[in-house]
């Protein structure tokens, strides 16, 4: 047996570029976990499994834009994770994200594949897992959110945010690319308040900002001039307010799910801090957007765990 083998896993979206990136390679360097990499295409986890090695990881092909896909790699992966094939499960982190220029994609489902990607498929995933966790113990589940729910930043070239209901959201053409994309990231941040409002008390539910992070090529859907703003003058502001790298932000959220003294509950985050729950995000709609996303990635009672079901207080 070997005795250094991580004792926990981590599930990790979004894992070669950027934060993902950042992440994926600070786990493989410290042994915390063993890593679970989900990865777009068979492309991208041959160029990740050749960066990172496969020693204490695990390789998977996950399309976020299709459901169908993510039904059969969350399948697969609950099936290894119960048989004992892999370590019990202790982190999953939603990170994986599009950034939309003017308009939306539509997905093989015909859905807006912003709403899909940011939201709805990290949502069938983390259901999905939820059914091979022991709720007698702790499970950390952290979705990687953005600034742009909270306030408009005009040079970014994103919207204000506004609250949109999910059914109207995701079909095809209901509003531009950057609306889009501002909505879907504040919806996650309704998703973890409703995970939290059901998930067993040794949970903890991490809501998490990064911060601006220029060298991420998060501008490249974006207008010329934003483009430009990012790549030639953002790039320098790393350590002003709301700016960082990725290196920055995932050192830092890589230290709070090695850390065994983390407190359970619901949390928010940005960059390197805990900071008070945002003003901007109300509980009213919270069960709304858990119930029709729950809808909208086809969730019965048979693909999550009893605690999935639990109605909310705010029902």
């Amino acid at each position: 047996m070997d005795e250094q083998a991580p004792r926990r896993s981590l599930v990790l979206t979004g894992p070669t570029s950027g934060l993902g990136l950042a992440l994926a390679q600070r786990i493989m360097e410290s042994g915390s976990h063993h890593a679970i990499f989900l990865c777009r295409n068979a492309q991208r986890r041959a160029e990740l499994l050749a960066r990172l090695g496969d020693r204490y990881a695990h390789y998977v092909v996950c399309d976020l834009s299709r459901l169908d896909t993510v039904r059969e790699a969350a399948g697969q992966l609950t099936d290894v994770l119960r048989s004992g094939g892999l370590p019990p499960l202790g982190a999953v982190v939603l990170n994986a994200a599009v950034h939309p220029g003017a308009r939306s994609d539509t997905t093989v489902d015909r859905l807006d594949a912003t709403f899909v990607t940011n939201l709805v498929a990290p949502h069938l995933l983390l259901a999905r897992l939820s059914a091979c966790v022991d709720e007698r113990g702790d499970l950390t589940i952290v979705f990687v959110g953005s600034g742009a729910q909270a306030r408009r930043r005009w040079w970014t070239g994103l919207p204000a945010p506004a609250t949109v209901p999910l059914t109207v959201a995701l079909q095809p053409g209901s509003m531009p690319g950057p609306q889009a994309y501002v909505a879907s990231k504040r919806a996650t941040v309704d998703l973890c308040r409703a995970y939290a409002e059901r998930a067993p008390r040794r949970f903890t539910i991490l809501a998490y900002e990064p911060g601006i992070m220029a060298e991420t090529n998060i501008a490249r859907n974006l207008n010329w001039l934003s483009r430009w703003s990012f790549r030639h003058v953002l790039t320098k502001f790393g350590r002003w307010d709301g700016f960082s790298t990725a290196v920055r932000s995932a050192t830092w959220l890589h230290d709070q799910l090695t850390d065994t003294d983390l407190a359970p509950g619901l949390r928010y985050a940005k960059i390197d801090r805990y900071r008070p729950w945002p003003s901007a995000v109300s509980p009213e709609g919270v069960s709304t957007v858990f119930d029709d996303a729950n809808a909208a990635a086809g969730i019965d009672a048979d693909m999550a765990a009893p605690w999935w079901w639990k109605p909310s207080p705010f029902s």
